[in-house]
Parts: structure tokens; sequence; C-alpha cells
């Protein structure tokens, strides 16, 4: 599909001199050529996040064309959006004033934080690693909701986007008869990201939803051609930033439990005083080791922070699978993610610390690395857990390599898990990868082996003896599956 004279025309649209109301659009425009890499302006001067765009310098930086994605693709936009980004030395600053012509149409109906709850939305969607895979994105509501997200494996299905990570940024929204506006400070601190003397190429895209015409605009332009295909980085603009700083951020939360239990019986004659004591000392630690490698490290974990998971209802005689919502396991989790098919998972971390019947198992100690070294994506992972039910100990290990080929939307990997615990030891060795065939269809493959002993071993119906799946054709559900048994 040809975006070139749609893009023209918004960007002639966005540019042309109005009446002065304070939305000036006078800045010189972007580029029209979506192919392209696009520089960023930096700011010239300074910026208070408060909601308005009345500072000098967003007057000086021009405002992105942006595109109707539904309900019809390409078509005059019902109200008025004007959407600006620029940077400094330590962040990524987004103003976007959400002009609104219908008096009371503006909707927000929740302030829980990552709550997808009906109304209008703003979305700031960075692809930072450059790889057209994972993401985060920054949401807002007109009442200065609070949504992050990640988004993995180019947001191949709904498993894809998670609400489990929250980063570190700073928001302000105002709300007028006019419409609503949403000012970002994004920290590069809270972002990880590729560097090259200074500079960084990453993904970009913007978007708001207005509720009351069910319609939403995006930049870049970005046809409905495929499921998720808004949430997916191999579609976002390419854009870059130089000469900045990037954070090498640390953290530590440690914890300390201490408790005392005890009862006596009615007469203490038959049961003496009985009493239980507990103390607990454990925590995490997370840390940049370059500002696209991160070391997560814990000891005597307690996963007590967690949110709850949402309450299901299962039917089916299948398990049900939920998003892992614990903090050491949340970052750029889809690196670790080789699925065999629908449900079928080579390592599922919602199993660490659990038996095979769902009992609590405590973690001892665990390390996490993940990143990208050289253009690979890597993946490392090691947990020692404390004594099962059963009285033994076990380790759980896994090591992902993965890297593009080809072409930018293409890319294959390596998994290899292992398992061990007393006399017994599992492997798990699997191979993956999508490539892109051209528009919206790929050929996808994922092919795992189990070796070692089957009969002891993480009953989590992970893998039987062997797997081969293949998925083409991302704008339809065409997949085949095979299972390969002893």
């Amino acid at each position: 599909m040809n975006h070139f004279l749609p893009l023209v025309a918004i960007a002639l649209a966005l540019t042309a001199p109005v009446p002065a109301q304070g939305r000036g659009d006078s800045a010189a425009p972007y580029p029209v050529d979506p192919q392209t890499v696009w520089p960023l302006p930096r700011l010239a001067g300074p910026i208070r996040v408060d909601g308005t765009s009345d500072d000098p310098a967003w007057q000086a930086v021009p405002p992105l064309p942006l595109t109707v994605y539904l309900p019809t693709y390409g078509s005059e936009p019902t109200e008025r959006t004007v959407a600006r980004v620029a940077y400094d030395a330590d962040a990524l600053y987004v103003v976007i004033d959400a002009w609104e012509a219908h008096p009371g149409g503006v909707r927000a109906s929740s302030m829980i934080r990552d709550d997808d709850a009906p109304g209008d939305f703003i979305n700031v969607l960075l692809d930072t690693f450059g790889d057209r895979q994972n993401a985060v994105t920054f949401s807002t509501t007109p009442g200065g909701q609070r949504n992050d997200w990640t988004i993995s494996n180019d947001a191949q299905d709904d498993a894809a986007l998670s609400p489990a990570w929250n980063g570190v940024w700073d928001l302000a929204t105002r709300r007028g008869p006019d419409g609503w506006h949403a000012e970002y400070r994004i920290p590069f601190s809270t972002l990880r990201f590729a560097t090259d003397g200074g500079r960084v190429e990453f993904g970009l895209s913007v978007n708001r939803l207005t509720a009351h015409a069910n319609e939403r605009v995006t930049f870049p332009a970005i046809e409905p051609s495929a499921p998720l295909a808004l949430w997916k980085p191999s579609r976002w603009q390419r854009v870059m930033v130089e000469n900045i700083r990037p954070g090498r951020s640390l953290r530590v939360t440690p914890y300390a439990l201490a408790g005392l239990e005890g009862f006596r019986a009615p007469d203490p004659a038959l049961s003496p005083w009985t009493r239980d004591e507990r103390m607990e000392i454990g925590g995490d630690l997370k840390m940049a080791v370059t500002p696209n490698v991160t070391l997560d490290l814990t000891a005597n974990t307690d996963f007590a922070e967690a949110e709850v998971d949402d309450q299901r209802v299962n039917l089916t005689r299948y398990p049900l699978f939920y998003p892992e919502r614990r903090a050491f396991f949340v970052e750029r989790a889809g690196t670790f993610e080789v699925r065999t098919s629908g449900t079928d998972l080579l390592f599922n971390s919602r199993r660490v610390g659990l038996t095979a019947a769902g009992e609590p198992v405590r973690l001892l100690a665990g390390a996490r690395l993940v990143g990208r070294v050289r253009g690979w994506d890597v993946g490392l992972f090691d947990a020692q857990t404390g004594r099962t039910p059963a009285g033994t100990r076990e380790n759980l290990g896994v090591l992902r390599v993965r890297r593009g080929l080809l072409n930018a939307r293409s890319w294959a990997g390596l998994m290899v898990t292992s398992w061990i615990t007393g006399d017994s030891s599992q492997a798990a060795f699997a191979a993956d990868g999508d490539l892109h065939l051209g528009g919206d269809d790929y050929l996808g493959f994922a092919v795992a082996a189990l070796a070692g002993d089957a009969r002891a071993g993480p009953d989590d119906g992970v893998l039987p003896r062997g797997a081969l799946r293949l998925r083409a054709s991302e704008g339809s559900p065409v997949e085949g599956a095979g299972r390969l048994e002893e």
C-alpha cells in the first residue's frame, strides 16, 4: 500500500497556518518519506511538564503527521490532534493536544494503573532496542491514568502484551472546554537501548483514541491489515537521537519479615504453650550492566509484592496460562518465549517456585540477565529452590539467543533449558524463528526436543518428546503444529 499521498496531505494540513488559538503548528515539518530514519529535534530550551504546549521550546518542534487508522483508514479525522516529540540529554518528551469539538465528548472511566478501561486514550510506544520485536508503551487518559505495558515478539497475539512492567516517568494532563492535553517526560534511565557513539536509533509510534467517535489516529501511517497491527514494532517509524547520556540505574529492594504465633489449650495441664517464630530476610537487585543489558539478582525471594491475577473460571480440560507479574521476571520476558503451539511453552516462568501440584517452594537464589549484545538478543536465567514437599532441591536454568536475519522483520533463535534435582535431570532444546515473506505474510517455525529422565521433571504439559510448529500468513489464522512422541 502506497502511503505517500496520504502522508503528504496530512503533513500539509498539520503545518498550514491556523488562527491564533494557542495551537501553534508553525515549525518546519518532518520529511514525508516513512522509510527514512527521522532525526528527532533536540529541545532548544527548558520544558515544564504541566500538560500544556505553550513553552517556547515546544513551538519550535514540528508536529507529527497523523493518519486515521480506524474506522476508515486514511480518511479525514473528525477531531484535530497535534503531537510533538523531542528530547534533551536526559529524557524523551512528548506533548499531545487532543482537541475536541463536541462538548462533553471527552471520556475517562478509570484511575487504576494499567486498567484498559473504555474512554479516550493517548499511547506513546517505543521500540528502544530497535529490534522491531519488543517495546514498551506509555499511555494515559484525560483523567491522568497511567498505563505502561510491554510488547514482545512483534505482538503476534494478545499474550504478547503485558501490563506487569512499571516504569518511572513523569506525566501531566489537563482538560478544558476545547479538549484535553497530555505531556510526558520519559527518562532515558527508564529505557534500555543500544548506543553507537551517543547515537541511538529506535522505533516510535504515537496514537490517540477518540472514544465518542470510535476513531484512532496514529503516527506513522499504519494500515489495519493484520490483527494488532497498531502494536507491532515492525511497523513503527524509525527515529534517531544523538549525544544523549545513557542511564546506569541501580535498584535494591530488600525485605524483612518477622512473626510470632502461639496458643495455649484450655487446660494447661494437657498442652503446654506452643509458639512458632518466623524470621525472613531477602531482597532483589536490578542493575543496568550496560545501557542495553540488565542484571536481576534475588535472594530468599518473597513474591508477596506481585499483583494478584484476575480471577478466571476454567471450563476446559486444559490448564490456564496467566501472564507473568513478578518484577524479577518481567523485563524483556518475551526473550525467553518459545511456543511450540498456542499453549505449549518451552519455558514458563510462572512455574518457577511451584511444584507440579501447584504447591509453593522457596526460591533460595536466582539470577537473570537480559539484553542486546552486538545485534544478539541474549537471555540467561538460573534459580535454585529450597526443599520441595518430596524433600529435594531443584535447579532451573535457561539460555536463550536470538538474532535478526535476511531482513528487518525476520529472526531466528535457539534455547536450552535444564532441570536438575537429586539424581534426575532433564534438558530441552529448541530452535524457532519468523521469516518475513513480504507484506503481511510470515513463515514461522518452532521445533523442540526433550532429553533426560522424562519420568521426572516439572509436569507442566510443556513438551512431549518433540514438537514442530509452523505459522504462515499473519493476517489469517492459518497455523499448523505437530508432536513427535516416542
